[in-house]
């Protein structure tokens, strides 16, 4: 072979291995491993589980134990509200009565239809919607007042809302009530519904209202500083509306709790112990001195 086809020859095979190399594809360059990134605590999904509702229950028995009142009070968080219902049921299982059944709206304050007072012949159920109040508010035990007749299960309403405590006379045919709007005590006939205030001072607060035996007379707690806790005992004579302070207000916060005997009535103090006091004089007694 020649010198010139030698060379040739040479830059032949080069030029091949130039051209072999262009044309393998370069090696993948090896994939960056995932990197875990935290995410922020509002993203991170819940495991726990709401209940859409909680539920609570009360109840109450006739004296002569042939009657159940059972109420209840659901609370609804999607959409927000409460439904309270309250049934009538005989001891036998076999009648129910449907007393109330009602719907409210969060924000707006609630209530609860509970037993108020079962009738002395057996035949009715009274029953109020008690409030669930904010703020300083002493003495709440209802604010209406409605009548079941257990033989048909008609619901009667006797007076709308009207107040925060609420006192049937023994009889069943008068309500004394706390008013609302300032205007102090008020006796209501329930049959008429004719009214007589009787004012208190103003910015008190005052409730645990009794009748006396011949309902002639209440007693009643007050604070006339409206949230001191500072009670006195109050009488109000009916027939008059004169009111007169019974027992003043000390450090042993008397409130009344019964009106049984003519002459006297029923307190207890601050510490759990019953009093005597005489509906007259005011004088005080510690109910376990008295035999």
């Amino acid at each position: 072979m020649s010198r010139n086809a030698s060379h040739f020859s040479i830059l032949l095979t080069s030029l091949i291995a130039v051209l072999f190399a262009s044309c393998v594809a370069p090696a993948s360059p090896q994939p960056t491993p995932p990197r875990a990134v935290a995410l922020p605590t509002s993203a991170v999904p819940s495991t726990s589980v709401k209940p859409s509702s909680t539920t609570e229950t009360w109840s109450a028995t006739s004296p002569d134990g042939k009657w159940l009142a059972e109420g209840v009070r659901e609370s609804q968080f999607e959409p927000c509200g409460y439904r309270t219902r309250l049934t009538v049921t005989s001891a036998a299982g076999d009648v129910t009565w449907k007393a109330w059944d009602g719907l409210q709206n969060c924000g707006l304050g609630s209530t609860d239809p509970v037993p108020f007072h079962w009738s002395q012949d057996g035949n009715h159920l009274y029953f109020t919607n008690q409030p669930r109040p904010d703020g300083c508010a002493q003495f709440v035990n209802g604010s209406d007042l409605y009548r079941v007749e257990l033989t048909t299960g008609q619901v009667t309403q006797l007076m709308p809302e009207a107040g925060l405590w609420l006192a049937l006379s023994p009889d069943e045919t008068q309500l004394a009530y706390m008013a609302y709007g300032g205007r102090g005590l008020v006796v209501r006939g329930l049959a008429s519904g004719v009214e007589r205030e009787a004012k208190l001072p103003q910015g008190a607060q005052a409730g645990n209202i009794v009748w006396s035996p011949d309902q002639t007379a209440l007693l009643f707690t007050l604070d006339e500083g409206g949230c001191s806790q500072m009670y006195s005992v109050a009488r109000i004579d009916l027939q008059t509306l004169k009111q007169t302070i019974l027992v003043e207000a000390d450090e042993r916060k008397f409130v009344t709790i019964g009106w049984f005997e003519s002459e006297r009535a029923t307190l207890v103090d601050n510490d759990g112990n019953n009093w005597w006091v005489d509906v007259a004089t005011g004088q005080l007694t510690p109910a376990s001195e008295t035999p």
